[in-house]
């Protein structure tokens, strides 16, 4: 299992930055993203989120989100996306 920490700013430049880190996590199988120390996150980096758990489930892998601080829960949530947080363990 990899394990990705999120930035404190996940915003179109962090998660640009942050593609290729995902895009070989995810290919290496289980997934777990520890959002806690995530104080801001804006449309990009929720999008990287749907696409990573996407990716890795696509190929039978577990894809977790674990610890989400406040804002990360609030924006998921807000933007359609708080399933990711209900299969977080």
């Amino acid at each position: 299992m990899t394990e990705l920490v999120l930035p404190p700013v996940l915003d179109a430049a962090t998660a640009s930055d942050l593609t290729p880190a995902v895009r070989d996590a995810a290919a290496a199988g289980d997934l777990r993203v520890d959002a806690s120390a995530v104080d801001r996150i804006a449309t990009p980096g929720i999008q990287l989120l749907l696409a990573a758990a996407r990716a890795v489930r696509t190929d039978g892998h577990a894809f977790t989100l674990v610890n989400p601080s406040p804002a990360a829960a609030a924006a998921l949530r807000l933007a359609g996306a708080g399933h990711l947080i209900a299969e977080a363990a």
